[in-house]
């Protein structure tokens, strides 16, 4: 029996041996799979971030490009509203002037018209 005892215990420990090796296997197959798959993802995310990196420096410059033609617009803008500002300042002094002129004419007009009608009733006074 004893001999049948250990011929049973070597054989048990055998199956037991076998198993645990086949189980570490499987856990190496799955783990080796899970390392693929987490490998797969890390380049995927790598591309994905490399595409994110390249979409950003393309807006960037982009950006500083609109921002550069933009600065330069309104500086033109606020320098063609500044002379339109300098020449309607220019144009209101032009009517100032034209204004009191036409008066001072009016004045010299309505002094004529009673030189004309004192004269004119002068002559035919006679």
């Amino acid at each position: 029996k004893t001999t049948g005892e250990i011929h049973s215990i070597r054989i048990q420990q055998k199956d037991l041996h076998d198993r645990e090796i086949k189980n570490l296997r499987d856990e190496r197959d799955s783990q080796t799979l899970e390392l693929d798959r987490l490998r797969t993802r890390l380049q995927t995310t790598e591309k994905d971030m490399e595409c994110v990196k390249d979409a950003h420096t393309k807006l960037s410059i982009e950006y500083s490009q609109r921002e550069q033609t933009l600065r330069a617009s309104l500086k033109l803008k606020e320098f063609e509203l500044e002379r339109l500002g300098i020449s309607h300042e220019e144009t209101l002094s032009s009517l100032r002037k034209a204004k009191l002129q036409a008066e001072m004419q009016q004045g010299k007009n309505e002094v004529l018209k009673t030189e004309f009608y004192s004269l004119k009733d002068g002559i035919w006074s006679y």
